[in-house]
């Protein structure tokens, strides 16, 4: 059997191995938690304001809205997610189509 000469010890390899992967994650969860409050703004946005009571989906609101709109998806697409676990980047992707429901309208 052919014996493996580790260049420093494995229980130093081990540290490395597991402290990197750990701050990948704490990366990716800094960034979810960015993700968590982007989508707290977006649906604080995507309340309707009313006109006489009622949620005013006229055109001209969404007009009167659209920048603040294109602000919140410039802040979605800065995301950099291909590091993120999978299932943080599942939130991305329903945020985004939230957002993308809001501009089919």
């Amino acid at each position: 059997m052919l014996k493996v000469r580790w260049p420093f010890p494995k229980k130093l390899f081990m540290t490395a191995i597991l402290c990197l992967t750990a701050c990948s994650y704490v990366k990716a969860s800094e960034g979810h938690d960015e993700l968590v409050q982007l989508f707290k703004d977006w649906r604080a946005f995507e309340t309707p304001p009313l006109a006489n009571g009622a949620p005013d989906y006229s055109s001209r609101r969404f007009e009167m809205r659209q920048k603040e709109f294109l602000r919140l998806r410039k802040r979605l697409a800065a995301f950099d997610i291909e590091s993120w676990p999978v299932p943080e980047q599942v939130d991305w992707h329903l945020v985004r189509a939230e957002m993308n429901g809001y501009d089919f309208n």
